[in-house]
């Protein structure tokens, strides 16, 4: 409807964000990846709003079965959130990302950045490329001496509520799931995440030193069913 053509050619960025801005402006909504297509995105997608009425916007992205989000120069597939503003009820799921064509060496599947209330659910992440330095499945990131604008005009950044279900990792990760949470001064000290149900797999050859699950300055991280 906004004019993708996911034939892993076109950029399909345009297309993407028009989407999302619908959904934002109808107060909510989901926007889906064809079945079966790979959407290409170069330099990765973003899902946030620095307007600070639309902080709480519940927004979905999903994928039909065999959706793929591609980018070839992304820090990171998705991005929720971003720097100086909290944002709330977020979700991705049933997408695979590929980020193995990337030419960022620190590249990521999502990236969470100053979300509460965010869920990734079902969401793989493909990365083929083996001359990685830093590369993140999911990297949830809260804070950081960030100011970060509540609706009420609050600059005070607490910390995360974030659900991780079924994580699946494919290829080559120095973190398959990296938390890292804000500066003690800048949150509520209640950086509470959970992974649950799901199996994180690293292959040998990764560069330096790997990690299924890493956390710093996590108050409180559930990991239940994971392999």
């Amino acid at each position: 409807a906004y004019g993708a053509t996911c034939d892993n050619v076109a950029d399909d960025t345009g297309p993407y964000n028009l989407a999302v801005a619908a959904a934002y402006a109808n107060g909510g909504g989901t926007v889906k990846f064809p079945a079966g297509k790979r959407c290409l995105i170069p330099w990765g997608a973003v899902l946030s709003s620095s307007v600070v009425s639309r902080l709480e916007t519940p927004i979905t992205i999903e994928g039909e079965p065999g959706a793929v989000l591609v980018c070839t120069f992304c820090g990171a597939g998705i991005t929720v959130g971003e720097s100086g503003y909290l944002t709330y009820n977020k979700t991705v799921k049933n997408l695979t990302i590929d980020i193995s064509g990337s030419t960022n060496s620190g590249a990521s599947g999502v990236v969470m950045n100053n979300t509460l209330k965010g869920t990734l659910n079902n969401v793989r992440v493909v990365n083929s490329n083996k001359l990685r330095a830093s590369t993140t499945g999911y990297y949830l990131y809260n804070g950081g001496g960030n100011s970060c604008v509540f609706p009420g005009g609050t600059s005070v950044c607490f910390g995360a509520h974030n659900l991780i279900l079924n994580p699946d990792f494919n290829g080559v990760f120095n973190y398959a799931i990296r938390i890292q949470g804000s500066r003690p001064e800048m949150n509520d000290n209640n950086n509470h995440n959970l992974v649950l149900f799901g199996r994180i797999a690293i292959t040998r050859d990764c560069q330096g030193t790997c990690y299924g699950i890493y956390a710093e300055s996590a108050d409180t991280l559930h990991v239940v069913g994971t392999d």
